[in-house]
């Protein structure tokens, strides 16, 4: 089985028949690798939040099967299963670029990179919401022409 491209020289060679003749061939194979690809399921890949389980899947077309799958620079708390399921609860919120290689039965190898966006935490960002909406309607009343019972 190939496990990498470029061309090599198969010699054959006849055993000496009864007349003690020989003959020799040799002929030229030229071992092409295949295009492989990979994809995200669902693609592109959804964003997620920190601190909230998060979960996709990588998929190999163009070689032969079976495919592993690896990752590196994965989002800290995310793992990718060699089947290429993509698993586990981002710990931190920010664009992630990571590399996702597949690897088919034959040894033929692509890597493909992804970017996964994952956001604040669901309380950290409404915490911050609440924050800046208290700050923004103090601030109307502070300004405005009508007596409040924020104002001196």
């Amino acid at each position: 089985t190939p496990t990498g491209t470029g061309t090599c020289t198969i010699t054959a060679t006849k055993a000496a028949d009864a007349n003690y003749a020989e003959a020799t061939t040799s002929v030229n194979v030229q071992i092409i690798a295949p295009t492989l690809a990979i994809s995200s399921s669902p693609s592109p890949l959804p964003a997620g939040s920190a601190q909230v389980p998060y979960s996709a899947s990588f998929n190999a077309s163009g070689g032969t099967p079976s495919y592993t799958f690896a990752a590196s620079g994965l989002p800290p708390g995310l793992a990718l299963a060699s089947d290429g399921t993509l698993s586990g609860t981002p710990t931190a919120a920010d664009s992630f670029t990571f590399d996702v290689t597949a690897t088919d039965a034959n040894g033929f190898s692509v890597t493909t990179p992804f970017t996964l966006t994952i956001g604040a935490a669901f309380v950290q960002q409404r915490t911050r919401e609440v924050i800046g909406n208290f700050i923004a309607q103090r601030a109307d009343a502070l300004t405005s022409n009508e007596p409040s019972r924020f104002k001196n």
